[in-house]
């Protein structure tokens, strides 16, 4: 029957699930059944006075059969104790791809090369990993991904990017990249023939990964629960294919969830035919009852096709924050009635869309050519509520919450929008924003082992989160710098590529070094250098600290705090007010016969501060018009 092929899964166990709201087709064969059947009944006439009956036998009352007793969280998303004692980005993105796991990534890269004859293979790193690292983040956010590594390490004029070769010789980074591993391969087949888990070649990892980013941030209020593809055609049996997904519609698919505040990934779960076998929260099916022998033995590597996946995965997405009262957003994929009632008993508020084949519908707010276009229908049991929204003739979306706040009309939009269909819209968000987020720095490179595809993928995720802590650690920093993303990811990759590349100049012998190389360690450090600065408070704030001009700023030598060109001492010295005072007290130069601004000597001047009588030059008389001297006037 059509209407039970849309609930079946493919063989992968995918399921096509769009970024909007999922709208309910009509179909006649559907609606002819369900006619028939409500004609031969007597009982849903009567039950249709006071409420619905679906098809499993739920009844819906026409009015709520209970009092909003509790409400969801109003929590703001917040560092943990985990993450409160980072400072710089490259502590933020190390918290997450911490040294633990560099060192396992290390110790079977230097392992594979071994055992694979790695000729002039010198021992991996902890420190030449995460310049490796930072190599990628700098393709990631200078869009050079799709370049070849011959465009990248050019010495052409026009063309050439002295950054690349800073961080790592080509050669070199071409035989990590043939060799870098994330497990152990003569054990690998073993792990897979016992725990059945495909995904062994990066599962250390990934998990690893994955628990970091639960363990360094607090969601906010609402967090919401979706799935994506991981772009990838490498040969393995863990690929799948969602034509509706975007960035790619073959590759991994990794259940994830992300919070509505800042779109932080907390969870991550790779998906592949027995994965639910990994899983704490997942139930055996009952033996179902066969009425003959089955023709075909199953055999014993065959594993149990999974039930109930969507509500297994919300399970398992959600608890860490169980208890909270939080409120979870999902799509037709993960909503239940059973998935709304265990969230219900776990102390959390879920919200989401109903396929139409779910027997927990009842007729009245399937499509119907009768039904009036933004019309709603609202139907109770205990403390579920179900929502049916007519966006457009011959179509109904079906909502489902455990929230009994999320019920009515919201008459101030013009299409009679219900209020759980405006507050589902923006619950789905997040995860299209991580999604949008991640593609638009990404570092992920063409490659034919899967494994490599998703360490480029969690370095991606990993720069997204680490951004999000640095905000909430500095959140002046994001409101008042342009391109803020760029810079951080900057910063970041000097940062992480800082160790490495002092090594290799230390290393490097007079006379031994070409020149140009030379000149490109002196200027990576020099930009590493200004970089460094922005942690301290003042430079935050991207304007000069006397005229508010946020033109040619440069921080002062001595506080860090930024001044303009017009209020710079010289080119080569840049003092603020307070440090220029001081700096002429050692001097032992009167500071009253100096000029406020540009500390150059003013043999007469008519402009004053009337108090301290500090003075100005006529360049810049106007600044001190009010006749006191921001000083003072402090």
């Amino acid at each position: 029957m059509d209407s039970d092929s849309d609930c079946e899964e493919d063989e992968t166990g995918s399921v096509d699930s769009s970024d909007e709201v999922h709208e309910v087709e009509e179909q006649s064969d559907l609606e002819d059944m369900m006619t028939y059947e409500s004609d031969g009944e007597d009982s849903d006439a009567e039950d249709s006075l006071d409420g619905y009956t679906a098809k499993s036998g739920m009844f819906w009352s026409k009015k709520p059969q209970m009092v909003p007793s509790s409400t969801p969280s109003n929590q703001k998303a917040s560092l943990t104790s985990f993450s409160m004692n980072a400072v710089t980005a490259a502590d933020f993105f190390k918290l997450l791809i911490t040294p633990e796991m560099a060192d396992a990534i290390v110790k079977y890269t230097n392992l594979h090369a071994e055992q694979n004859g790695e000729k002039n293979w010198k021992m991996f790193t902890v420190n030449e990993f995460y310049a490796y690292i930072a190599f990628q983040i700098v393709i990631g956010y200078e869009k050079r991904r799709k370049c070849a590594l011959a465009r990248l390490y050019t010495t052409e004029p026009l063309h050439r990017q002295p950054i690349f070769s800073t961080i790592m010789a080509k050669t070199r980074l071409e035989a990590i990249i043939r060799n870098i591993r994330f497990d152990e391969r003569a054990t690998r087949q073993k792990r897979i023939s016992e725990t059945g888990d495909r995904a062994a070649a990066i599962r250390e990892v990934f998990d690893a990964f994955a628990d970091n980013c639960a363990k360094a941030y607090d969601p906010s209020g609402v967090v919401c629960v979706d799935e994506r593809v991981v772009p990838c055609r490498a040969k393995c049996g863990i690929l799948v294919f969602m034509k509706n997904k975007p960035g790619g519609k073959e590759g991994v698919k990794v259940f994830l969830g992300a919070d509505l505040e800042n779109s932080y990934g907390f969870f991550f779960q790779i998906y592949f035919p027995g994965s639910h076998l990994l899983s704490n929260n997942y139930i055996p099916p009952p033996p179902k009852k066969r009425k003959s022998t089955p023709k075909t033995v199953p055999t014993a590597n065959k594993k149990p096709r999974e039930e109930k996946q969507g509500m297994r995965v919300v399970l398992d997405a959600t608890e860490r924050i169980q208890g909270s009262g939080r409120e979870v957003v999902v799509d037709n994929f993960f909503t239940s009635v059973e998935a709304a009632k265990k969230c219900k008993e776990r102390g959390l508020f879920l919200t989401g869309t109903l396929r139409k084949c779910k027997p927990d519908i009842p007729r009245e707010m399937l499509p119907s050519r009768t039904r009036t276009v933004h019309s709603s229908i609202f139907g109770y049991n205990s403390d579920l509520t179900i929502t049916s929204y007519v966006p457009k003739k011959n179509r109904a979306v079906v909502f489902l919450s455990n929230n009994p706040n999320l019920c009515g009309v919201d008459e101030t939009t013009s299409k009679k929008k219900t209020v759980v269909n405006l507050h589902y819209n923006v619950g789905k968000a997040p995860v299209d924003n991580l999604d949008k987020s991640t593609r638009e720095f990404s570092t992920a490179r063409k490659t034919k082992r899967w494994p490599n595809r998703m360490m480029m993928d969690i370095v991606d995720l990993a720069m997204h989160n680490a951004e999000i802590l640095h905000h909430l650690k500095y959140p002046e920093w994001r409101a008042s710098t342009r391109q803020s993303r760029f810079k951080f990811f900057q910063k970041l990759s000097y940062e992480l590529a800082y160790d490495y590349v002092r090594s290799r100049a230390d290393a490097a012998v007079d006379g031994c070094i070409h020149n140009d190389l030379k000149q490109d360690f002196q200027t990576f450090f020099a930009e590493f250098k200004r970089l460094s600065t922005y942690e301290s408070e003042a430079t935050y704030k991207a304007m000069c600290v006397i005229c508010t001009g946020d033109k040619e700023l440069k921080p002062c030598t001595k506080c860090e705090v930024l001044v303009c060109q017009n209020h710079q001492r010289s080119k080569m010295e840049y003092l603020c007010v307070g440090c220029q005072g001081e700096t002429l007290n050692n001097r032992g130069i009167e500071t009253k016969s100096m000029c406020y601004y540009c500390v150059e000597e003013v043999k007469r001047s008519r402009v004053k501060c009337s108090t301290c009588k500090v003075c100005c030059c006529d360049q810049h008389r106007a600044e001190i018009s009010f006749k006191v001297c921001p000083d003072c006037r402090s």
